[in-house]
């Protein structure tokens, strides 16, 4: 509880690492990805990334994962909170495109809720149980983006690249 009451925001990261990169001359992407997962002791939380080309941050890939929600008791508690967060940080930051990723474990759940999104009488409730497979079988997923206050589904685009600058990458010397 002591905790929460320090933890940033997804908003106030976001300006950090903005920040950073026009200090430390490294470059940003401009979209935000979030992900919804499913956490230990029965909870959830969220997560969120974004491209940089600054080979001290983030994976080989570039994906620098620089926010993570404190768990939640319910799927709901953590969707809410996620708009919520994404909410803010898109007013504070308007150039910055913020999406949500599901991950799926079969092709079949994703054309349903493709399919049946708006229709669902507990929509959250089916995507919870939908995306509540082992980790290892979500190899299915649905993007969505923050646009207007809400969700909509992103059908053609695509994840951001960044360039890794080249004298960014040291290689070790080890014969020395």
């Amino acid at each position: 509880m002591f905790f929460d009451i320090f933890r940033s925001s997804l908003s106030s990261k976001l300006e950090n690492i903005l920040r950073a990169s026009y200090a430390e001359k490294f470059q940003c992407g401009r979209q935000i990805h979030c992900h919804i997962s499913p956490r230990p002791k029965d909870s959830f939380g969220f997560s969120a990334a974004i491209i940089t080309n600054d080979a001290h941050r983030g994976d080989v890939n570039g994906n620098y994962n620089f926010f993570a929600s404190k768990d939640y008791a319910s799927f709901r508690e953590a969707l809410v909170s996620l708009t919520a967060e994404v909410a803010k940080a898109s007013s504070r930051i308007p150039e910055m495109m913020f999406f949500r990723v599901f991950g799926f474990g079969s092709r079949a759940d994703v054309q349903y809720y493709l399919l049946h999104n708006k229709e669902l009488a507990d929509r959250d409730g089916w995507l919870e149980k939908a995306i509540l497979c082992d980790w290892k079988e979500r190899n299915y997923f649905v993007c969505e983006k923050f646009e207007s206050g809400s969700w909509t589904q992103v059908v053609n685009e695509g994840s951001e690249v960044l360039d890794i600058v080249a004298d960014e990458i040291r290689p070790l010397n080890i014969w020395k």
